[in-house]
């Protein structure tokens, strides 16, 4: 199983991953949220796929973690205005990459 990280990097993104991102994504410099995946724990990590996480949504968000939801299938979370966001859910595309879908709406 892969394991992945992520974060987000103002400088230092390697050009060659650069020319993947979409002006969209990068809209902030070279701001950008990646997952980087493995075989190992030990390394070496690299992007795979899609590697650049957008939200459905548009919104903005900063430190995704991936986990399994209370129905046993994978969301995300994330920190948005000083806050954590709706879980996004999560499925995976044939080359590894993150599918986010739109969070549900809050319970009445």
């Amino acid at each position: 199983a892969a394991l992945a990280v992520g974060g987000a990097h103002d400088h230092g993104i390697p050009e060659k991953y650069l020319a993947e991102v979409p002006a969209e994504v990068a809209k902030l410099g070279r701001r950008v949220n990646a997952v980087f995946t493995s075989d190992s724990f030990d390394g070496p990590y690299a992007p795979t796929g899609k590697w650049w996480i957008t939200l459905p949504d548009g919104k903005g968000g900063y430190i995704h973690k991936v986990f399994p939801g209370p129905d046993g299938k994978d969301v995300l979370l994330t920190t948005m205005a000083w806050s954590v966001s709706r879980p996004y859910p999560v499925t995976y595309s044939g080359d590894g990459s993150l599918v986010l879908g739109m969070p549900s709406p809050p319970s009445p």
